[in-house]
This record gives C-alpha cells, structure tokens and sequence, in this order.
C-alpha cells in the first residue's frame, strides 16, 4: 500500500511540474507575441494577449485624452503625459471620440506611440506562478533588472497587463530625468521631438469641448 501511495505522490509531483512548465511556456509565448505585435505596428494582435487591467488602462487613459484639461494632464505621470499630448496631436478630434479603450491601444500600436523600441531588447527572466497569476523578471539587453511585468490567465489563456510594462518603463525614465536634471515637461517635450511631433497649444486642450 505504501509503494503504491508513494508512486501516486510522484505522479502527482510529475503533473503538476508539467503544468509548471506549460504555464511558464504560455507566459512567454504571451510576452513574445506582444512584443514581435509591437515591433510590426499590429495593434489587433497586441489587444488580444492583454489583460482586462490593461484594457482598463487604457478606457482610464481613453477617459483623460478626452476630457482631462490643462490643470489635469500637467499633473499626470510623465508616460500618461507623453500619451495624452502625442495621441491629441496625431489623431484628429472624430477619431479620439470613437475610441473606447481598446481602439487607443491598436491605435497606439500601430502608429507607433508604442515604440517598437520599447521592446526590442526586452526578454523574460524567471517567472514565478500563484494560481491565475505570474510575475516575471524583466531582462534588457539580457540583464537582469529590477523591475516585473505582470501576467494573468484569463479564460483559460495567459495575458499580459501591460500596464505593468508601462509602471516599469516610467520609473526607468523618471531614473534617466533625475539624473539629467530635467523636469517632467522638459523630458515629455524630448520624447515628443524623437518622434517628430511638438506639443502644440491645443494638445493641452480637452478634446471633448
């Protein structure tokens, strides 16, 4: 009886690394789809491996691009800024307002305000999995980091909250400003100009007026 207990034990302690291993598999297939949806501007693919908390990120950040005023958006943390400012000046007014969440990440996406090089030396490190929930290591240029980008299984699939790339990257350049010496606006305005774009008046401006 007891061999027979032990090698059910084993067998169990085989399952469930199995399911370890293809949990781990589905995290990083999720990580990697994003990524290569990033660096190919196809935002479509981008939504359908993101979580409901960046879904709700992004209605959150819908929400500001319309209505949020000058007072508002000067007070935002510097990415939410750069995104408010870059999507007002490229969209035109009727795009913005048939956008709910998920068309500004596709939209996003595709026109680059999510920069393929924000992933393109981007990997997973060790992943740690509790339950419908996963937490892996960030690499850059394949070093560990001291950042974690989120990841959650939502019916059945592993998604990615992106939102907690966008945390990771915003604490990195609030590093990079500190050490400049720039403040938030002056570090906004350069990334605006590495894209080509400047903030104009009206970018400041709620768009729903």
């Amino acid at each position: 009886m007891i061999k027979y207990y032990l090698t059910f034990l084993a067998f169990l302690a085989i399952v469930a690394q199995s399911k370890a291993q293809s949990d781990q598999a589905a995290v990083t297939s999720a990580f990697e789809t994003y990524k290569t949806s990033v660096q190919n501007s196809k935002g479509d693919i981008t939504a359908k491996v993101a979580d409901s908390h960046t879904m709700a990120y992004f209605t959150k950040m819908i929400g500001i691009i319309k209505n949020a005023d000058s007072v508002s958006v000067d007070s935002l943390p510097i990415l939410d800024k750069y995104m408010v400012l870059l999507v007002r000046t490229k969209a035109t007014k009727l795009e913005i307002m048939g956008m709910d969440g998920k068309a500004l990440m596709v939209y996003a996406v595709n026109k680059g305000i999510i920069t393929p090089g924000s992933v393109a030396n981007n990997a997973l490190g060790a992943i740690t999995i509790t339950n419908n929930a996963a937490k892996a290591e960030l690499l850059m240029n394949k070093k560990k980091t001291k950042y974690f980008l989120e990841f959650n299984k939502e019916h059945g699939q592993w998604k990615m909250d992106v939102s907690s790339l966008f945390r990771a990257a915003g604490m990195l350049i609030k590093e990079v400003q500190e050490d400049n010496g720039f403040t938030d606006n002056e570090f906004v305005e350069s990334m605006m100009d590495g894209t080509g774009n400047s903030a104009g008046p009206n970018a400041w401006k709620k768009v729903n007026r």
